[in-house]
């Protein structure tokens, strides 16, 4: 069993503690799912009601935190999560590790490229004319179209998608049930009928990247779709066609992005925030959570509401309605003395 005392979780954190004691960690834990051999901590001071029912044998805190008032043992430290994570890195599980082999129940074109120490699961598919780098893993019932490439030290996790033509670069991890290169959303009303706008662009995911389950980039109609270096897309995420995102965004669940919007490095997009077609997102922008963005964004601009707009102009127009509601109810309280 693996086990940290005292001293050791201090080097390990750089945190100061409130109190000596000689109890040994053997777990990580939640404030409310504490046990007095786990450590937990306080991420967000809405939570500290949940400091004084916890069982966790330590607390990480944050430095400016006020320990008085509370018989526990606390750790202050910078970054408590941060600190927090260090820990939970110590109990975790060892990594899981894909020994180079391919599945017999596998599928791969006679015409496929496979580089080294690759690791191909059960049934998993490889289509002709695609290539895997050295070192990646393609996990059970994977599927990479025809001609697709990827990168070395990629993971495709099961069930996930890459169709064909598509480019995956080095180190990118693809979650569950995530679909790169499906057909963009292109059609042509008539009266017959909707008719479909051919797809013949590919979708191209750079170094570094990291796809969540059940997202999905769609192909562009005519060149790429762009997921630039390092960007982290989270769980249920619609990118349209044609959409290039820079570098390093961090873009968060259910967010959907229309076809053709550029967005730039470092953008951060929060949940349920939607993008209409053709904008463009100035590099350091954020987005907050279900915003709806109807207009280009300059560099590090921050927008909130529906449509969005600058955070000072969002919290001016909530204060407006307030004024609003209250004179509504002046107006009718004197209309009811006036008879």
């Amino acid at each position: 069993m693996k086990a940290l005392k005292l001293s050791q979780i201090l080097a390990l954190t750089e945190g100061n503690a409130n109190r000596k004691s000689d109890i040994t960690i053997t777990e990580v834990s939640s404030l409310i799912d504490g046990k007095e051999s786990s450590i937990s901590f306080l991420g967000n001071k809405r939570y500290i009601s949940q400091i004084q029912g916890s069982k966790a044998g330590i607390i990480l805190v944050d430095q400016s935190f006020d320990t008085q008032g509370f018989d526990r043992l606390f750790i202050s430290c910078e970054d408590p999560s941060a600190a927090f994570s260090k820990i939970a890195n110590h109990f975790a599980p060892p990594t899981i590790e894909y020994s180079p082999g391919i599945d017999p129940s596998s599928s791969i074109a006679e015409n496929a490229q496979i580089g080294e120490n690759v690791y191909i699961g059960p049934g998993a598919v490889i289509m002709e004319g695609a290539s895997v780098g050295d070192n990646a893993v393609i996990c059970a019932n994977a599927y990479v179209g025809h001609q697709a490439k990827i990168g070395a030290y990629s993971i495709l996790y099961p069930n996930s998608t890459v169709r064909e033509r598509c480019l995956v670069g080095q180190r990118v991890i693809i979650h569950s049930s995530a679909v790169i290169g499906t057909d963009g959303f292109g059609f042509i009303p008539s009266k017959e009928g909707h008719k479909k706008i051919p797809q013949i662009g590919i979708v191209e995911l750079q170094d570094d990247v990291e796809v969540g389950s059940c997202t999905t980039i769609d192909r562009a109609r005519f060149g790429k779709t762009i997921v630039g270096e390092g960007t982290k897309l989270d769980n249920l995420i619609q990118i349209g066609h044609n959409v290039i995102i820079g570098k390093h965004c961090f873009i968060v669940s259910l967010v959907a992005i229309a076809g053709s919007v550029q967005i730039g490095n470092f953008v951060t997009i929060a949940g349920q925030a939607g993008i209409s077609g053709h904008l463009q997102i100035g590099d350091g922008c954020t987005i907050m959570g279900k915003a709806g963005v109807t207009r280009d964004l300059k560099p590090g601009e921050v927008v909130m509401g529906m449509p969005a707009t600058s955070r000072r102009e969002f919290i001016a127009d909530r204060a407006q309605l307030r004024k609003i509601s209250k004179l509504e109810k002046r107006l009718k309280a004197l209309e009811e003395k006036l008879g």
